[in-house]
C-alpha cells in the first residue's frame, strides 16, 4: 500500500477518535470531574485595511476570526482568515496576495500537564497555485505554563497532507497537480497578559514532510492587542509562512505585518 494512502487511513481515524473523545462529556463518580463549560464561545474578529494612491496604487486587506470554547478538561478552537492584496504595476493591476484558511482544533487534558489534540485545516493560496490544501494532524502536547496571566504549550505528533494545484507542479523531481504526504507536526503556542489592557498571543507550527517530495512547510502567527473599549481593541498582527517548494517567481518565505482593529466576540 502506498505510504500516503496508508498514512491517511491510520492518522484520520486516530484524529476522529480524539475529536469524539474530546467532545464527549467526562463521566466520573464524582460529579465535580464532569467536563463542564467554563464559558461559552468567545474570541476576536479582526480586520486590517490599507490603501495607497499617488506614486503607488495598492490595497491590502486581512480579516481574521479566532474563536474558542473552554471546558473544564478540554478546549475547542476555530480559526478563519482571508488575506488579499493588489497593486497597480506598469498600468496593470496585479494580485500580490490571495489566500484563505479555515481550521479547527480539539484539545483534551489527560492530566494537569499532558493533553491530546486533533486538528484539521483547509486553505488555498493563489500565489502558490494551491487551489486546496488539507492538513490532518494528531498528537500530544504539554502545558509548560498555565496560570492566569501566562500560558505556554508545546506539542508534536503525526500529520497527513493532501495538496491540489491549479496547474502541474514539479516537486523534488515529481510532476503532478495532486500530492499526498505523511509527515509530522511540532510547535508551540503561548499567551501573555502583560497588563489588564495589553495581550500578546503567538503560535508556531512546523510540518516536516516524510514523503519523497520533502515539501516541508511552517507558519507563525503573532498578535498584540491593546484594549480601547469593552469590545474594541487595537491589534498588530505578524504572519510568516514558509513553503519548501514554490513557483519560480515566488519567495519561499512570506512575511506580513498588519495593524487594525479587533472586535470582542462572546463572553
Amino acid at each position: 500500500m502506498p505510504a500516503p494512502r496508508f498514512a491517511a487511513r491510520c492518522i484520520a481515524p486516530v484524529g476522529l477518535a480524539l475529536l469524539l473523545l474530546s467532545a464527549a462529556p467526562a463521566q466520573a463518580d464524582n460529579g465535580d470531574d464532569a467536563d463542564r463549560p467554563r464559558k461559552g464561545w468567545s474570541g476576536l474578529a479582526s480586520a486590517s485595511l490599507a490603501f495607497s494612491d499617488g506614486s503607488s496604487d495598492s490595497a491590502t486587506a486581512l480579516v481574521n476570526i479566532d474563536l474558542a470554547r473552554k471546558l473544564t478538561h478540554s478546549k475547542t478552537s476555530i480559526v478563519a482568515s482571508l488575506n488579499y492584496a493588489e497593486a497597480l504595476v506598469d498600468g496593470r493591476r496585479e494580485t500580490s496576495a490571495s489566500k484563505w484558511l479555515v481550521s479547527g482544533q480539539q484539545d483534551r487534558n489527560l492530566d494537569d500537564d499532558l493533553f491530546a489534540f486533533a486538528k484539521a485545516s483547509v486553505d488555498g493560496d493563489r500565489m502558490l497555485e494551491i487551489s486546496r490544501r488539507i492538513k490532518l494532524s494528531t498528537g500530544l502536547g504539554y502545558h509548560l505554563v498555565a496560570d492566569a496571566d501566562t500560558t505556554v504549550d508545546v506539542f508534536g505528533g503525526a500529520s497527513y497532507g493532501d495538496r491540489r494545484y491549479k496547474s502541474p507542479q514539479t516537486l523534488h523531481g515529481v510532476t503532478d497537480t495532486h500530492f499526498q504526504r505523511p509527515g509530522g507536526i511540532f510547535g508551540e503556542e503561548s499567551t501573555h497578559q502583560l497588563s489588564p489592557s495589553v495581550t500578546i498571543k503567538q503560535r508556531f507550527e512546523a510540518y516536516p514532510d516524510f514523503s519523497r517530495v520533502h515539501a516541508h512547510s511552517a507558519n507563525f502567527n503573532g498578535s498584540l492587542g491593546v484594549v480601547l473599549t469593552e469590545r474594541l481593541s487595537l491589534s498588530v498582527t505578524l504572519t510568516m509562512t514558509f513553503n519548501q517548494y514554490v513557483p519560480a517567481d515566488v519567495a519561499r518565505t512570506d512575511t506580513s505585518l498588519f495593524t487594525g482593529f479587533s472586535l470582542k466576540l462572546g463572553a
